[in-house]
């Protein structure tokens, strides 16, 4: 990307990446969650989407310092002598107080930032995929079939317990409504 580049390509890009992370929380979700037990599963929810929005506001303000100071860097390699306040809008990319000579040299050092800030967020994507890797290859390696079987019939039959205890519970209310209507025409 650069300051040339068409908008319709960076909105393709966002747009690409809202549906990536669209498809991926769902399975991210149900992967924390799927051995969670029914009394402790809303405390482990709050858990899981607090630590994704922290983990989301700590990455982004990496990110973007890590792209501030590379930003800043190229900036003071072409132009040691300009640390004014010129120097802070290209961080941000305001080029709006930057003489007319300078833009250039500050484009071209706003998107060396923007550049560095994107390869940091590749590299901790593959990062994340090669640990995500050899972690799920480990644990399929050293499950055995049997107890993976066992584990599930276990599950389904906690959710039949559950759902009849549910339905108990509702059935029981029912019955409690039912009472009160009839205690009215007695009246």
């Amino acid at each position: 990307m650069s300051s040339t580049t068409p908008f319709v390509v960076a909105g393709l890009g966002y747009v690409l990446a809202g549906v990536g992370f669209g498809l991926l929380v769902p399975g991210i979700t149900h992967v924390a969650m799927r051995d969670i037990v029914g009394p402790v599963a809303g405390a482990a929810s709050a858990v899981l989407n607090s630590s994704r929005q922290l983990g989301t506001a700590v990455g982004l303000a990496l990110v973007g310092a890590i792209g501030a100071a590379a930003t800043q860097h190229a900036w003071t390699n072409t132009h040691p002598a300009d640390k004014g306040p010129n120097s802070a809008s290209i961080i941000t990319g305001n080029l709006h107080g930057v003489p007319g000579h300078m833009r250039d040299a500050a484009s071209s050092a706003f998107e060396m930032g923007y550049h560095v800030a994107l390869g940091v967020c590749v590299a901790s994507l593959l990062l994340a995929v090669g640990i995500s890797l050899r972690t799920l290859r480990h644990q399929a390696a050293h499950s055995d079939p049997l107890e993976v079987k066992e584990l599930l019939h276990r599950q389904v039959e906690e959710m039949k317990i559950s759902r009849r205890v549910r339905l108990g519970e509702v059935m029981g209310d029912i019955g409690e409504a039912d009472d009160l209507d009839g205690a009215d025409d007695l009246d």
